[in-house]
């Protein structure tokens, strides 16, 4: 199953405004192309009026009358072109830029919700640990243990837990914080 979203609030609400953000950008760029196109369609009307002079004009209408239509068809494929254009190219960039690291984020909770789940298996706990002490910078282990690798050699992970599960997002920062200080208390 997909994990979308974070645990954490604040990186799922920052998760969150970032996708709702995306897609009103995307659509800001839809209106704008429409209005272009709507906007430069409207140019149309002067084939129309040469067109329809070509009607009423005996003997030379009739070529005065394609030429109106050869322009007005031209004005509407003018105004197709542009509204894609307009549309298209920034709407481009923008997934571009945005796409890519909003699938690595989601690739990555969903990894970290398949191997930690809701709670790592008691017999796994120390693989977790080790996992946290050896990979996450000291700066974060520090946050939740005055010693990391002292509570890894003697079994106590729940702080080192704590952090691994708070650095991919899978927990809120409140059972982080009892985690640490039950970790600090015990030690």
């Amino acid at each position: 199953m997909l994990r979308f979203y974070p645990d954490i609030p604040h990186r799922r609400l920052t998760a969150l405004v970032q996708d709702v953000a995306f897609l009103l950008v995307l659509a800001l760029l839809a209106w704008i192309g429409l209005r272009v196109h709507d906007t430069v369609d409207k140019l149309a009307v002067l084939g129309h009026g040469v067109r329809e002079i070509g009607d009423n004009v005996p003997l030379v209408g009739g070529p005065v009358k394609d030429l109106g239509e050869r322009g007005e068809n031209n004005v509407h494929h003018l105004a197709n072109l542009l509204g894609v254009v307009t549309f298209v190219i920034p709407a481009a960039l923008i997934v571009w830029h945005y796409l890519p690291d909003r699938l690595a984020q989601i690739r990555k909770l969903t990894a970290a919700t398949r191997v930690l789940g809701p709670g790592p298996e008691p017999d796994r706990l120390e693989a977790v640990a080790m996992r946290a002490a050896f990979s996450l910078p000291y700066s974060q282990l520090l946050r939740y243990t005055k010693d990391p690798m002292g509570d890894l050699a003697s079994g106590r992970y729940e702080a080192l837990l704590a952090a691994v599960l708070d650095d991919a997002g899978l927990r809120g920062p409140s059972d982080a914080v009892a985690a640490r200080d039950a970790a600090r208390s015990s030690s």
